[in-house]
């Protein structure tokens, strides 16, 4: 599959997208480390991740096909089904604040849009 553009370009997306992650949370733990306490890049941070773990698991079982949700968990060699795991990544978009909450939170304190 390493060879077909499509799944080639989804797979360097999700790497970039895992490395940028990475190194914004680790610009952001130098600020808490510096004791700067967490703002209004909580809101960023958690809109971003659910982007990019849903895009995760979306490749994931794009690569292993359908089939994978009947997967039990020791076939998948995971703690939980695919199955599982695809919801989870669809319910980030809620819990801890819905997408539409924490790009409210964005306008109104980064950008200083009113409410």
């Amino acid at each position: 599959m390493i060879d077909d553009p499509h799944f080639r370009d989804k797979l360097a997306r999700c790497y970039e997208n895992i490395a940028l992650m990475k190194l914004a949370n680790l610009r952001w733990l130098t600020h808490y480390v510096k004791g700067v306490l967490p703002q209004e890049e909580t809101s960023y941070m958690k809109l971003y991740w659910a982007d990019v773990v849903q895009s995760l698991t979306d490749l994931s079982l794009e690569l292993v096909g359908i089939d994978a949700l009947e997967l039990a968990e020791e076939e998948a060699g995971r703690d939980q089904n695919w199955a599982t795991e695809w919801g989870y990544a669809r319910a980030a978009t809620i819990y801890g604040g819905t997408q539409d909450i924490q790009r409210n939170i964005i306008a109104e304190r980064i950008f200083g849009l009113p409410r």
